[in-house]
């Protein structure tokens, strides 16, 4: 926050209090939302995405000067049939749906691109170095490794 650069992080169930915030502040349709629909190999994916001025009712979170939360329903096939999985975001930046919908789908190409190969093909997760430097050094290796396979292999 030092920085003033925004933020825009998903909100999960290890900060109980304020996914619950966001959970009743978001749990009707914004007049605005956003509605996509794209096809990923032989699955229709759905999207409503909704986005609310934040109104902290919690001390602890006031430094982290929330300005949108966000609700993001995604409907999908399974096996068993449709799903519904329903994600919740906050920003320190007042996003329209559509901006917040272009946020949230970089971020997680970067996680797709990125974050998954370290961590399901090098099981980054698994080795967790604690030795002064030894977490640097490991990060940096591991991006090196996936540089290296992508640029002689993709």
């Amino acid at each position: 926050m030092a920085q003033k650069a925004h933020y825009l992080v998903r909100v999960k169930a290890n900060t109980q209090s304020l996914l619950k915030q966001i959970q009743a502040q978001t749990c009707f349709d914004s007049p605005t939302a956003l509605h996509q629909t794209n096809h990923k190999k032989d699955n229709l994916i759905k999207r409503e995405i909704h986005c609310f001025p934040y109104q902290n009712q919690l001390d602890q979170w006031a430094e982290a000067q929330i300005a949108t939360a966000i609700r993001v329903e995604r409907t999908f096939m399974r096996k068993e049939g449709p799903h519904l999985e329903t994600a919740y975001y906050i920003s320190s930046h007042h996003w329209s749906e559509h901006q917040a919908a272009l946020a949230i789908r970089n971020h997680w190409h970067i996680e797709n691109r990125l974050h998954w190969v370290k961590d399901v093909v090098l099981k980054e997760d698994l080795f967790t170095p604690t030795a002064e430097n030894a977490p640097k050094n490991m990060a940096l290796i591991n991006n090196l490794v996936v540089c290296l396979y992508r640029k002689n292999v993709f």
